[in-house]
């Protein structure tokens, strides 16, 4: 997706500038207008302890994103993750913790709105980790889920939704 391509490009330009992931996005949306971009990437960040010395093979990333708002500022949701993850001494990725913070605007639904920011947690994993579709002689060779991987409950991660990053707009 478009996000994944321009937060991995940020993380470039974060290191090859020497600088850290969150404290470059902070600069650049200092001059976004919405404040609620900068709230969320520091709740996550927060709550994440970003920064914090990890275990060899552990790190920690972040991407933050924008649906809904058309270019205009205080509209659509943001929302900022933090993945605390592993790659084992074999070479196989563990997401251990998924910190995230968002900014809808007003709530009305508390435990509806943390059940669709769980959901989407759970989906953009899986869609990261496992989703792949392989065509053959011009079809689709996974004709069904048994033969499409998705995350089952023992693999998901701790989720830590975060109500922090609210702004209030509606």
């Amino acid at each position: 997706s478009y996000v994944f391509m321009i937060e991995t490009f940020i993380d470039e330009c974060a290191h090859a500038a020497g600088i850290d992931p969150v404290e470059y996005r902070r600069t650049l949306l200092a001059p976004w207008p919405d404040a609620g971009w900068i709230k969320v990437l520091d709740e996550a960040a927060h709550k994440a302890n970003w920064g914090r010395s990890l275990p060899k093979g552990m790190g920690q990333g972040v991407a933050i994103a924008n649906w809904g708002m058309n270019g205009k500022p205080e509209a659509g949701t943001t929302v900022c993750v933090i993945a605390t993850v592993e790659v084992t001494p074999k070479g196989s990725l563990m997401v251990h913790k998924l910190d995230a913070a968002f900014d809808t605007g007003r709530v009305v639904n508390r435990d509806a709105v943390l059940n669709e920011l769980q959901g989407g947690l759970i989906f953009g994993l899986n869609m990261a980790l496992n989703e792949e579709i392989n065509v053959k002689d011009g079809r689709i060779v996974e004709g069904n889920f048994d033969q499409y991987p998705i995350l089952r409950t023992a693999d998901v991660p701790e989720l830590a939704v975060h109500f922090g990053g609210l702004s209030g707009h509606d």
